[in-house]
């Protein structure tokens, strides 16, 4: 797919969230300001999905790229996105796009972010399955970070900033466990008042 078409479909998008502004209260000067984050925003298959966008429209079909089946979607992508009135983004940094993506490809998040009056996006994407793949992938790199350290530690045992650091450790550890539910602190017999 060509760049040229990609701006002319997102140019047509733009002119098609004019026209649904006018039923709604958001300002289609905020997307005039961001037009690069609607441009990078198309490029996300959850994001085309959500507005039944296809980046293979030919030239004439492009010109009205949303779907009327799909117009209440995209005022409240615009919402979500630029702002309206009385909200603001949910989001302001295009690096999230990819994770709104996975918010609007979520039910849970979706009817989120429909039913409270100001969501807040970390909220929203914690309701996605990626969210727990994220925290997977946190969990392991911390614990990868405390083998590397295990092995050093015997060198410095009377180091009392180095211990009381360990002692922080263990406290968030306990928390962990204790906050993940499932029997994972009793098997390991703690408890985050211990």
């Amino acid at each position: 797919m060509s760049t040229v078409r990609q701006h002319y479909i997102a140019f047509n998008v733009f002119r098609h969230i004019e026209d649904v502004a006018e039923e709604s209260d958001f300002d289609p000067k905020n997307v005039e300001e961001k037009f690069s984050v609607l441009y990078r925003a198309l490029s996300n298959e959850d994001v085309r999905s959500f507005l039944g966008i296809s980046l293979e429209l030919s030239p004439a079909a492009a010109r009205k790229p949303i779907p009327k089946s799909k117009e209440k979607n995209l005022a409240r992508f615009a919402k979500w996105v630029f702002g309206a009135r009385d909200n603001p983004p949910l989001f302001t940094d295009s690096r999230n796009i990819d994770r709104f993506g996975r918010i609007l490809a979520s039910a849970e998040a979706l009817q989120y972010l429909e039913e409270t009056e100001l969501p807040n996006f970390e909220i929203a994407y914690g309701v996605t399955e990626d969210s727990s793949k994220d925290l997977t992938i946190a969990l392991r790199r911390a614990r990868a970070h405390i083998q590397d350290v295990i092995g050093q530690l015997y060198l410095h045992r009377d180091d009392r900033a180095l211990r009381g650091e360990i002692r922080l450790l263990l406290a968030a550890t306990r928390e962990i466990a204790n906050s993940a539910g499932g029997g994972i602190a009793k098997e390991f017999g703690q408890r985050a008042d211990a």
